[in-house]
């Protein structure tokens, strides 16, 4: 059985020793010569008790996020249906943005 400190624990936990001194009753302790100290064992139940798990999504899958379109400025007052160097199978838009400008 491992005994530890109010210091100790807190080290442990990243807490404040004033912290565990007033969860002492939700932790467990004991008191050995006048001072107060904390199983290992409470300890790991305690944080058991508050452990969250993930949970596991069931049912109908989220919703998938909107792609923002932003408005392209053409360049010398260009449109995207005056390109003639798109062919006809793609998108025109695609072409003129992966191309860049057309000339």
């Amino acid at each position: 059985m491992s005994l530890m400190s109010a210091k100790e624990v807190a080290q442990h936990l990243g807490v404040k020793r004033d912290w565990v001194y007033s969860h002492r009753d939700e932790i467990g302790w004991t008191e050995v010569g006048g001072c107060i100290r904390f199983r290992q064992t409470d300890l790991d139940r305690y944080l058991d008790q508050r452990t969250h798990h993930a949970r596991v999504r069931t049912g109908r899958p989220r919703k998938q996020q909107r792609t923002i379109v932003r408005k392209i400025e053409w360049p010398h007052g260009q449109k995207p249906y005056a390109c003639s160097h798109a062919p006809e199978s793609s998108s025109v838009w695609r072409h003129m943005l992966t191309q860049g400008t057309c000339s």
